[in-house]
């Protein structure tokens, strides 16, 4: 701080002020006066003590109030002036994962999203904010919060208050969506305040110069909060002049096992027969022993135990390979079980898995096998068994095709020819 008159205010200082105490120390004048009592006369005596001209100055309210009422004024005299330092406030956009891989418990508590939320609550603890002598709001930290899966939503716009960024970060829920981090850049830099600068290319000839809108200068700092499970983070642009900082939450050494495909398909000659297929995969190092359970309508129907291999690491050797079974380096180990199922009838189809090493992994302290709940199960919904009806298109009739077509258990078959098939309208009532 500096004062642009420090001069007169020493000079107004140095009469002022002494002016005021010695009308404090000068003697009292008196004057007479009838009084009814003599209740009155200690404080006479006690004002004659101060009838010498010069003495030490008791205490008095007034006087004080009278100086501190002065220094003011001489302080406003003095005309007193802060530098601005041209500093402004960051604008922070924090972008947390909500995908289904930020399920994954494998950090010390609760899930990869839950530690996500914590961290960026201690951002927002971080930034800045205006002091007493800021110039408007300028110098405090601003920043928005998007929460990110395969779509992105904003759930605070730019601002300073801490308290509303942290309820934003509280109310994100998990998602079982892939992630998708191009949607979320392109969001915040949408939400970016705009500025008016000058166009060099555009003047008049006048001599007046045209104005457009561009983003703010000195771009944005954002911070990505995720477990770095982002298919399209090599191929999302931000600006050159952005700043960004990924925190890694979760282990990059986690293990998991999952199902991965799902489907029930009927037998075309008896569609009373179904063929239930669930596809298993295993990231972590170690083969993994699951129990596999088929529930039609939430009824137990089936149940198998399973050994999913391990992934083979990215420099597997042939020999590696092919004690694991084959598979790519790099890939997780994959497996899968076929449940032959006799129902006609339709129904939801559910298939879960249970890890069984995990307890001997505890005890061991090893790393948890499946971190990640989410791939656990999977659900597949079953028309009931119906027989086709088809359409045999011929031109001059084929009775080899026609034979074999009666043989089999269709619930209809018709025979046209071309012209009669492009007459015949609606066809929705063949599946073949």
């Amino acid at each position: 701080m500096s004062f642009l008159t420090p001069f007169v205010a020493s000079v107004a200082a140095a009469i002022a002020i002494p002016s005021l105490l010695i009308l404090y120390f000068l003697k009292l004048r008196r004057r007479d006066v009838e009084i009814s009592t003599t209740l009155l006369w200690k404080k006479t005596i006690q004002d004659m003590q101060a009838n010498a001209p010069f003495q030490r100055l008791r205490k008095n309210i007034l006087l004080f109030l009278q100086l501190l009422a002065l220094a003011a004024a001489l302080f406003a005299l003095a005309q007193p002036e802060i530098a601005d330092t041209g500093e402004v406030g960051v604008k922070r956009v924090i972008l947390i994962d909500r995908s289904a891989s930020m399920n994954a418990f494998d950090v010390d508590e609760g899930s990869r999203l839950d530690e996500a939320k914590r961290l960026a609550s201690l951002q927002v603890d971080a930034m800045r904010e205006a002091t007493l002598f800021s110039r408007g709001t300028g110098q405090s930290d601003e920043a928005m919060i998007i929460a990110f899966g395969t779509s992105a939503e904003v759930l605070q716009t730019f601002t300073s208050d801490k308290a509303a960024l942290k309820r934003a970060i509280e109310s994100i829920e998990p998602t079982d969506t892939p992630s998708r981090l191009e949607d979320a850049v392109a969001l915040a830099r949408a939400h970016l305040p705009r500025r008016q600068f000058l166009d060099d290319v555009g003047g008049t000839t006048d001599g007046t110069v045209t104005t457009v809108e561009g983003l703010v200068e000195g771009g944005v700092s954002m911070h990505l909060y995720s477990d770095g499970q982002l298919p399209d983070a090599t191929t999302t642009l931000t600006g050159v002049e952005d700043s960004v900082e990924f925190i890694r939450v979760g282990r990059t050494d986690a293990a998991n096992v999952g199902i991965t495909g799902f489907s029930a398909e009927r037998e075309f000659d008896d569609p009373r027969n179904l063929k239930v297929f669930v596809g298993l995969a295993n990231s972590g190092p170690r083969p993994t022993r699951v129990e596999l359970e088929l529930l039609i309508d939430g009824i137990p129907a089936a149940i198998s135990e399973v050994t999913i291999p391990a992934a083979l690491p990215i420099d597997a050797g042939p020999a590696q390979i092919e004690a694991n079974g084959g598979g790519n380096p790099g890939e997780p180990g994959i497996n899968g079980v076929i449940f032959p199922i006799e129902r006609a009838e339709g129904g939801i189809f559910a298939a879960s898995i249970t890890v069984l090493d995990d307890a001997l992994d505890s005890a061991e302290g090893l790393l948890p096998r499946n971190v990640l709940p989410t791939d656990d199960r999977a659900w597949a919904v079953v028309p009931p068994a119906r027989q086709a009806a088809v359409a045999f298109v011929t031109p001059t009739g084929n009775p080899f095709i026609s034979d074999i077509l009666r043989v089999l258990p269709l619930a209809r078959l018709v025979q046209f020819s071309p012209s009669e098939w492009q007459a015949s309208g609606d066809k929705s009532d063949f599946d073949i």
